[in-house]
């Protein structure tokens, strides 16, 4: 995938504007509900600027990501 991504000319990080807003959205989906996702940037005090400014915004950005192989079941 890293290679195709690079071929394309996509950079690493891509949906997310950047490395440091991509690490923000890993810790989020691995440490926090989508509920208090949602709060968390919603707080007026949060100084990180992102590019997604809810929980919704942020789902889709994920929904962008890059996936590998899908399933095949046989029966």
């Amino acid at each position: 995938m890293r290679a195709d991504q690079h071929a394309a000319g996509v950079a690493p990080h891509t949906p997310f504007s950047d490395e440091d807003e991509w690490k923000l959205a890993n810790w989020l989906s691995k440490n926090v509900s989508q509920t208090a996702t949602d709060v968390y940037l919603k707080l007026p005090i949060r100084r990180t600027r992102v590019s997604y400014h809810n929980n919704y915004a942020y789902m889709q950005k994920v929904d962008q990501l890059p996936t590998g192989l899908g399933w095949n079941a046989r029966s």
